[in-house]
């Protein structure tokens, strides 16, 4: 499992296995990001963060993490502290 940004777009490489639950994590995480503006970005990536340990004991929750992080700084720019 990896990540690679290639000018901005995030390429996720998931296992055959994985792939379901990761994009699942992802979409659902993706949903709340724009569309439950009353919920802090914190608190969503915290939280599937969470689901993500359930189902993983590898590098996926970090994964995970690292994508929700760039996506809610690009959809709710000056949420998240900076870097």
């Amino acid at each position: 499992m990896g990540v690679l940004n290639a000018g901005g777009l995030l390429i996720v490489e998931v296992g055959a296995g994985q792939a379901d639950a990761v994009v699942g994590i992802l979409r659902a995480a993706g949903f709340e990001l724009l569309d439950l503006a009353d919920v802090p970005a914190r608190v969503v990536i915290s939280e599937y963060i969470d689901v993500a340990h359930a189902f993983f004991d590898g590098d996926e929750p970090k994964v995970i993490n690292g994508v929700l992080d760039q996506l809610a700084r690009k959809l709710r720019p000056g949420e998240l502290p900076e870097r």
